[in-house]
């Protein structure tokens, strides 16, 4: 019997996926454990090396790069275990700490979904999951803010924000949303929600189903005693970053559009924009007197980019 299908979506990203592979060599070749591996149409020769390097890994290979959630629902589609676990193709993760995660999962029936916390290669933290997105977090950017208010000693305030700080991730906690770098989930709630909407193609794809997982009436736990490394971006680097941001504003424009009504999402469209317009120059000026911060100049990007998805409509 099946316990654990691991489902990985790749794309052009040939290179960190066998190293994610390698990482969990031990569950590979587990008999209660089945790996999937559903390759969009790379122009590599990805599926030719897994077969290679990994004969028990099962290999699908699309026609065409169907995008990051229809990808995976094809992966949950054939899968046959107990519990799925969506794991990014750029992760490298240890069976210790997916057996931790199972083991979670198993210890609290209430729970439908859970993430590990993700750190960088250089053991940065990285945000895992969060909050609702709310207009007020779409304004401010709370991640941002709350990084520096935890700096204050004994400071009460806090911008409601939908990302967890490294502060508030200290801990295991319930969530509405977690990262889809790794998901591991009961079987029952891909049955019982779908999977992923199909309609977006990448990011904040994970955002919109965990939001019908809880309506469903599934708990989503961050569960930080287990932990992964995440490089991030393997899969999107091709798309440039003007365009990758373009796609994680589109996620979130049709998130209020579906599941608030046609002026939410245009609301939400004029909001970041005016945000954007004034975050701009505040930014420009901080990453001029501070030129070798990198998070900055990400930052203002990311608002330029913001509003050149205004201006394209």
């Amino acid at each position: 019997m099946i316990q654990l299908s691991v489902i990985v979506v790749s794309y052009n990203a040939k290179a960190v996926l066998l190293e994610c592979l390698r990482s969990i060599q031990p569950l590979i070749t587990d008999a209660s454990v089945e790996t999937i591996v559903i390759d969009n149409n790379s122009a590599d020769d990805t599926v030719q090396s897994i077969k290679l390097s990994f004969p028990r890994v099962k290999v699908f290979q699309n026609s065409q790069n169907v995008g990051f959630g229809t990808a995976n629902n094809q992966g949950m589609k054939s899968a046959q275990g107990k519990y799925f676990l969506l794991l990014n193709s750029d992760t490298i993760a240890a069976r210790a700490e997916i057996d931790k995660c199972v083991q979670f999962i198993e210890n609290n029936p209430q729970c439908g979904m859970v993430g590990c916390k993700l750190k960088f290669p250089d053991g940065r933290f990285q945000p895992s999951g969060g909050y609702r997105f709310t207009f007020l977090n779409a304004f401010w950017g709370g991640m941002e803010v709350n990084t520096l208010l935890e700096k204050i000693p004994g400071c009460p305030l806090r911008i409601p924000s939908y990302l967890l700080t490294e502060k508030e991730a200290m801990g295991v906690r319930e969530v509405d949303w977690i990262v889809g770098a790794f998901m591991l989930l009961r079987r029952e709630v891909y049955a019982n929600t779908g999977g992923f909407d199909e309609n977006i193609f990448l990011y904040d794809e994970e955002y919109e189903w965990c939001y019908r997982i809880k309506k469903a009436g599934y708990k989503i736990f961050y569960f930080p005693p287990a932990e992964i490394v995440h490089i991030g971006g393997a899969s999107g680097a091709s798309l440039g970053d003007l365009n990758r941001n373009i796609l994680i504003l589109q996620g979130k424009e049709y998130f209020f559009k579906k599941h608030a009504g046609k002026l939410s999402a245009l609301y939400y469209k004029l909001l970041v924009f005016s945000a954007a317009v004034l975050k701009v120059p505040l930014l420009f000026l901080l990453s001029w007197l501070l030129p070798n911060s990198r998070r900055l100049k990400n930052r203002l990007f990311f608002q330029y980019s913001t509003i050149v998805y205004f201006l394209r409509g």
